[in-house]
């Protein structure tokens, strides 16, 4: 076993188009997944704003509270480097580990984007 840089996930697309298909095909309904994904998208809104108030204001607790929800939501719609980047944030922060989470944050800032224009994407229907 070599030593693991948890600090750096394997890169992946930023959406893993299966698991969004899956969903679409689970609801059934191309409003409500419309809807659901909206939501997503609002909440990446959200996190993209706090991320950035949390690093101007070296705010730790903030930055672990982002890394968990982004953790959770992000993997659940297939954002898979988006949701592996929040867990490390949210262990990096917890632990006070400053410079690993400052840096989590903004790899974090990085990816909302591009996660955020391929689920687009997919609600439109184009890619």
């Amino acid at each position: 076993m070599g030593s693991e840089r948890r600090s750096q996930p394997r890169r992946t697309e930023p959406l893993e188009a299966d698991v969004v298909e899956d969903i679409a095909d689970a609801i059934g309904d191309a409003r409500q997944l419309r809807e659901i994904g909206s939501l997503f998208l609002d909440g990446l809104d959200r996190s993209r704003e706090e991320l950035e108030r949390g690093l101007a204001c070296r705010d730790l607790a903030l930055l672990e509270r982002v890394g968990h929800r982004l953790r959770g939501s992000s993997t659940t719609f297939g954002a898979l480097t988006l949701g592996g980047l929040g867990e490390r944030l949210e262990d990096a922060a917890g632990a006070g580990h400053e410079a690993l989470a400052y840096a989590l944050a903004r790899g974090l800032l990085r990816e909302i984007p591009l996660a955020a224009r391929e689920l687009h994407g997919h609600l439109l229907g184009v890619r």
